[in-house]
């Protein structure tokens, strides 16, 4: 058989991108397939209505999410989720791959021990931080021998005077982990959600436009859809994959030595139903984290409405609270919401003047509850081959949700805010973080893939997206995506 390319990696986000730059500097020839745009095509810092409204740089498709069609929130462009992000990309601790220490008869037994534990990953994920320039420092869950990579962004004075003030109440607030570059960063106020507009933030396709700089033989191909993966009759390996030309609507055929699958944790099951996968696995456990968000107000100015304040984390509430001793996850700091997205939050009633004021006075916090694996969270493939997506979150995840909201109101009181509000939920059309529905494990009677994310059904396909999560950690999944990412592109040139 002829091949177009040694591989073919279907979406250019932290997972695709990670894995294909890596291999197209080993030597392999590689095609990256984006069913979006080029991120250098959407115009950065548009209004909070182009981002939220009408959802300029997201994935332009319905959703049905819980019986109701919408268009969901994760990225559309090159670069995926890692164009819009929010730029911190943290370390998962050791215990987030044993999980069935924690949880026990709430999950299946088959799952207790991640396949892949921390100490394998360990290699990967201080390689995944050099590659995409995370600013970090040594600390109890990093390697021996790490140490800062790239300079921080300037602190904000908020955080400074926050940072000394918890201190000296017993918490323990540090710098977060951040994939931004201080020398390009314009210190945006509201960096999530947009293109970033210098390439400061990372992003997949700032990553596959270097290698493509610097001679690596990578073919970024944009507006260009994955149809369905095409078996011979009595194969277990594809034949072809077929694609379609969104800018032309023709269909044609490419061919590659080993495929690697990166496009979503709803995208890349949805290619295999539409493949006709049977594997009883795929599609089942749907998750994104759970994240209680509350904003501390304070008698002086914090700036948000000026600058870049997302700068903080803290372990603090990792294994749980006071009230609530479960595993939950990390709280960080998120930028001030812009006065559009207040209104949508239930603040349109306020003048905009005293909505900025309140912009100018304000801090908020996200907090991580990981959100437990339940076969009935499910992405399915509807009529026309839509995305159908169930998922609801059980009353143990609320609780500890509820838990780590108290707990946050008071880390943020203890610091000098006046008062707190905050949301335990979030809207219809966020799934962020999300992951799990190609779980990888030892057995196919338990996983959709094996522990190399090779899938039993499809054995030249691999998956490098959030989707072989097992449990979802208690951070955010990008850097062990792209760390697994990088994993994947060791085993795929040893395979070849």
């Amino acid at each position: 058989m002829e091949y177009d390319f040694d591989i073919a990696v279907i979406g250019s986000g932290a997972g695709g991108a990670t894995a294909a730059d890596a291999l197209a500097r080993a030597g392999k020839s590689v095609v990256v397939l984006e069913r979006g745009r080029s991120s250098d095509e959407i115009v950065s810092h548009r209004t909070e209505a182009d981002v939220f409204l009408k959802k300029t740089p997201y994935d332009d498709r319905d959703v049905e999410v819980n019986g109701v069609c919408t268009r969901v929130m994760m990225g559309g462009v090159t670069g995926g989720g890692t164009a819009v992000f929010g730029g911190a990309m943290t370390r998962p601790l050791p215990d987030d791959f044993s999980p069935g220490k924690y949880y026990g008869d709430r999950i299946p037994r088959d799952i207790w021990e991640w396949p892949v534990q921390w100490n394998e990953y360990l290699p990967y994920l201080d390689q995944a931080e050099r590659v995409c320039k995370v600013s970090t420092l040594k600390s109890p869950q990093h390697s021996d021998d790490h140490s800062q990579i790239s300079p921080f962004l300037p602190m904000a004075r908020v955080n400074e005077w926050l940072l000394e003030r918890s201190k000296s109440r017993g918490f323990h607030l540090e710098r977060l982990p951040l994939a931004i570059d201080p020398a390009m960063c314009l210190h945006c106020d509201q960096c999530a959600g947009f293109p970033c507009p210098t390439g400061a933030r990372f992003s997949g396709h700032r990553l596959l436009k270097s290698c493509q700089r610097e001679g690596f033989s990578v073919d970024l191909r944009t507006m260009t859809e994955a149809i369905r993966f095409v078996k011979l009759p009595h194969q277990s390996a594809v034949d072809h994959l077929k694609l379609l030309d969104r800018r032309t609507g023709n269909r044609f055929a490419l061919r590659a030595r080993r495929y690697i699958l990166a496009a979503g944790a709803i995208g890349s099951p949805l290619l295999l139903l539409n493949s006709g996968a049977t594997h009883p696995q795929t599609g089942r456990n749907y998750m994104f984290h759970l994240s209680p968000v509350v904003a501390g107000l304070f008698a002086n100015r914090t700036e948000g409405d000026r600058t870049f304040v997302k700068q903080l984390c803290t372990y603090d509430f990792y294994f749980g609270t006071l009230d609530c001793p479960e595993k939950m996850g990390i709280v960080q700091s998120l930028p001030v919401p812009g006065p559009e997205l207040l209104a949508r939050q239930g603040l349109g009633f306020i003048p905009l003047r005293a909505r900025n004021l309140i912009r100018s006075r304000m801090l908020p916090f996200a907090g991580i509850v990981e959100d437990l694996p339940r076969p009935e969270n499910r992405v399915q493939a509807g009529p026309n081959g839509k995305a159908v997506l169930n998922h609801e979150f059980t009353d143990f995840d609320r609780r500890r949700g509820s838990a780590l909201a108290t707990a946050m109101k008071t880390m943020l009181r203890s610091g000098g805010a006046l008062m707190c509000v905050g949301r335990n939920s979030s809207p219809r059309e966020h799934v962020g973080h999300q992951c799990g529905t190609l779980r990888f494990g030892k057995s196919p009677s338990s996983a959709a893939c094996d522990p190399s994310c090779r899938l039993f059904e499809f054995p030249d396909v691999f998956v490098a997206d959030g989707s072989f999560f097992p449990t979802s950690l208690g951070v955010g999944p990008s850097l062990l995506i792209a760390a697994n990412a990088l994993r994947i592109a060791d085993l795929i040139q040893r395979d070849l």
